[in-house]
């Protein structure tokens, strides 16, 4: 991805930021100077980020579950460049393309696209399939179970 073109392209619309994984330092040095686009995050984690993110573009990591989440009303773009490859070195879940909450994309100006393109699905349906059990009170249920077998 050519994020100072992407961030050319979605104008001054858009506030780009990219938080890439903590492993990923090399990602993290190709955007830091990039203008326009927020890397630094003061050491916030995901739960204070997500939120506020309008379109969370993603690949095939884990964020899609915490994301639909903690903002049931966002949007989710799939950036899959690779996803030929990654479908035969990796593997993809089965129906990814069916059950995927959001565009998949696999060039930068279908990103682009999907991007400034109205939201065309909420989370509820990927949520009952993949969240079936986060209802937001996980502290409550434990508390609940943890008296049930130390009372009995």
């Amino acid at each position: 991805m050519d994020f100072s073109s992407l961030k050319r392209q979605l104008n001054d619309e858009w506030l780009v930021m990219v938080k890439p994984h903590l492993h990923d330092k090399e990602l993290y040095q190709k955007v830091k100077d990039i203008d326009g686009i927020i890397s630094d995050f003061k050491e916030m984690d995901l739960a204070q980020i997500l939120p506020s993110v309008d379109c969370l573009i993603t690949d095939y990591s884990s964020i899609p579950f915490e994301y639909s989440l903690a903002n049931p009303n966002g949007k989710m773009v799939f950036f899959c460049y690779d996803y030929e490859e990654y479908k035969k070195e990796v593997g993809i879940e089965e129906g990814f393309q069916y059950w995927a909450p959001g565009k998949i994309v696999k060039k930068q100006n279908e990103l682009v696209s999907a991007i400034q393109a109205p939201s065309e699905e909420g989370f509820e349906t990927f949520n009952q399939m993949w969240n079936e059990y986060a209802h937001g009170s996980a502290r409550e249920q434990l508390l609940k179970w943890v008296k049930n077998v130390y009372d009995n």
